[in-house]
C-alpha cells in the first residue's frame, strides 16, 4: 500500500513544480502537527500548459476546488466548446481556478468576467488572474450574481469552509456587516459592453434560485451555461422549463458536478 506521501506526490506531479510540491508536502506534514493557520495561504508554481504561480489555502476547501480544476478537470466539456475569441462571465470565482482553466484550455478568451463576493477570496482571485488582468483580459466584481442589481446579504461560513457561503436577499436596511453588491446578468453585459456570452459558468451557492427568478431575457445573448446546482435549486429555479423555453438543450443531466445547457442554434 503506497504511502499518503507517495499517494501525494504521484497525484500533483505532473501538474507543480518539484520545489512547490515540496513546499506543499512540508506544509501539509506541518499542519498535521497543528502548526499552521487555517486561513494561511501558499505560493506554488503550476506546469505547462498553465506555467504560471497561484496562492491558494492549502488546508482548506481550495484543496478540493484544486482537485476538481485542476486534477478531475470538470469543466474540461465546457473548455472543449469555446474558442480563444470568446467572451466568459465566471459567476462564484472562488479563487480563480476555472478561469485560469479555461484560458488555458482555450486559449486566452476575448474577455473573461469574474464575480465573487467573498472578500477573502478576491485577493487571491486578483493574484491568481493577474496575468490576465494586467493584459486587460479579465475584470473582477466583488459582489455577487443576482436577478437585480443592489445589495445582498452575505452569509455565514459553512462548516469547515474558509470562503463558502451564500448570499441571501435583503429584507430591510443594508447589513451593517456582510452586505454585498449584487449584479444581474444583463448589467454586466452593459457594463463590460459584451455582445454575447458565449459561456456563463455559475456555481453561487444556491444563488442561481433569484438569478432565474428575475429578468431572464440575457438568456438570448448566451451560447452556453454551465452550473453547479446546490440543494433543491435546480428544481426551486424551474431550470430546466426555463432552459426549454429559450432554445436550450440541457446536457449531463446525470452530472454529480456541472450541468451545461446549449444554446440549440449553435
Amino acid at each position: 500500500m503506497q504511502s499518503w506521501s507517495m499517494r501525494f506526490f504521484k497525484r500533483y506531479g505532473s501538474l507543480v513544480s518539484f520545489s512547490s510540491l515540496f513546499r506543499w508536502w512540508l506544509f501539509a506534514v506541518r499542519q498535521g502537527r497543528g502548526s499552521h493557520a487555517f486561513t494561511r495561504s501558499i505560493q506554488i508554481r503550476l506546469k505547462a500548459p498553465y506555467s504560471q504561480c497561484i496562492r491558494f489555502r492549502p488546508i482548506s476547501n481550495d484543496s478540493y476546488t484544486f482537485d476538481e480544476i485542476f486534477v478531475d478537470q470538470v469543466y474540461k466539456q465546457v473548455a472543449d466548446r469555446l474558442s480563444a475569441s470568446a467572451y466568459v462571465l465566471d459567476a462564484g470565482a472562488n479563487i480563480g481556478f476555472a478561469t485560469i482553466f479555461l484560458n488555458t484550455w482555450c486559449g486566452p478568451v476575448t474577455r473573461s468576467v469574474c464575480v465573487e463576493p467573498d472578500e477573502s477570496n478576491l485577493c487571491l482571485l486578483r493574484y491568481n488572474i493577474g496575468p490576465l488582468l494586467s493584459r486587460d483580459k479579465a475584470a473582477v466584481y466583488g459582489g455577487a450574481l443576482w436577478g437585480a442589481d443592489g445589495v445582498v446579504q452575505l452569509g455565514t461560513l459553512e462548516q469547515g469552509h474558509v470562503n463558502q457561503r451564500a448570499c441571501t436577499a435583503l429584507t430591510g436596511k443594508m447589513a451593517v456587516n456582510g452586505g454585498v453588491r449584487a449584479y444581474a446578468v444583463q448589467s454586466i453585459l452593459q457594463r463590460e459592453n459584451i455582445p454575447f456570452l458565449d459561456l456563463l459558468k455559475m456555481d453561487i451557492e444556491g444563488g442561481e434560485v433569484d438569478v432565474f427568478a428575475g429578468d431572464v431575457s440575457w438568456l438570448d445573448k448566451v451560447r452556453v451555461l454551465a452550473i453547479e446546482f446546490h440543494g433543491d435549486s435546480r428544481k426551486q429555479s424551474g431550470f430546466d422549463a426555463i432552459m426549454d423555453a429559450h432554445g436550450f438543450t440541457v446536457t449531463d443531466a446525470d452530472s454529480s458536478h456541472t450541468i451545461m445547457a446549449i444554446r440549440d442554434a449553435v
